[in-house]
């Protein structure tokens, strides 16, 4: 090879190295963030670092539902892809506790009338959508989060996307809506996760899914094909009171501990096949089509 070509390639090498590093070490403030929202401008960042808590409920389009409550309106799409929050990302606050804050008493939810997209991107501190609606597509597709996550009572009208996402510590869905497909394949959760209370209007896959600490679906209710197939609870798992109205897939999922399904309820077809079970489980009050019901596995 010439001398020539070599001396090219290397450049053609070098220049490329110094286009990532620089891609990836650009950095914004969330103040441009919000007020790009504020001037309803749709927000795409890729490979970016953000610095700063991004408080979606500085938005200026609020309405006051009530006596100190306030919910904020983004009709923004929102998209973040290989993106790193140094900081809190939050979309729901609570004054009423906080002395430090003034007005005392307020409260502020956020409805996301668009899509919302944080694909590939890490969050490194917590992260809390308490009581937020999402009206658009929701896409959290390996994403990791450093941080406690806080789902509860969130409504998800559209499909939410979660595969291979990594959460480090604890989550909470608790009272939490999907009415569109939910899907948590080959997610990771570290540390503990609640589903009290939540509601699964369409399909629900946890297929491969990774439960390393204590997971609960406490009173759940699944209303459509839900999955669990191949997934591993390393720790307890409670199904006390859930409702399987269709079909649910158990199929080779391993259950390491104490793993609770006592008053359960399977109105779908149940597919135990080759479940193991470290320790006995409790079907104890769990029915099937109405009757006394224990799976063969």
């Amino acid at each position: 090879m010439s001398k020539i070509k070599i001396l090219l390639l290397l450049f053609i090498s070098i220049s490329t190295i110094t286009s990532v590093q620089a891609k990836n070490s650009i950095s914004i403030n969330v103040d441009e963030i919000i007020q790009k929202i504020d001037n309803g401008y749709n927000i795409y960042y890729e490979n970016v670092k953000i610095l700063g808590k991004l408080d979606f409920t500085r938005i200026k389009d609020k309405n006051r539902d009530g006596e100190n409550k306030y919910t904020i309106y983004i009709n923004s799409s929102i998209t973040f892809i290989n993106c790193v929050f140094e900081d809190e990302v939050i979309a729901y606050r609570n004054n009423t506790s906080d002395k430090m804050i003034k007005p005392k008493g307020e409260i502020y939810t956020t409805f996301f009338l668009r899509n919302l997209c944080f694909k590939d991107s890490v969050f490194k501190d917590d992260i809390d959508f308490k009581h937020a609606q999402f009206s658009g597509n929701i896409d959290y597709t390996n994403a990791k989060f450093m941080g406690e996550s806080y789902f509860g009572y969130c409504q998800f009208k559209d499909n939410i996307d979660l595969a291979q996402a990594q959460f480090l510590k604890k989550v909470n869905f608790e009272k939490a809506r999907f009415y569109g497909f939910a899907n948590f394949y080959l997610t990771r959760f570290y540390k503990s996760i609640s589903f009290f209370e939540s509601r699964f209007l369409d399909e629900a896959k946890f297929l491969r899914t990774d439960f390393k600490k204590e997971a609960t679906f406490y009173n759940a209710i699944f209303l459509c094909d839900t999955i669990f197939s191949t997934s591993m609870f390393s720790d307890k798992v409670i199904f006390t009171r859930t409702k399987f109205v269709n079909e649910i897939n158990f199929k080779g999922t391993i259950f390491n501990n104490k793993s609770i399904f006592t008053d359960s309820m399977f109105i779908g077809k149940p597919n135990f096949n080759n479940v193991t079970f470290k320790t006995k489980p409790d079907f104890s009050g769990a029915t099937l089509f109405g009757k006394s019901f224990k799976p063969k596995y």
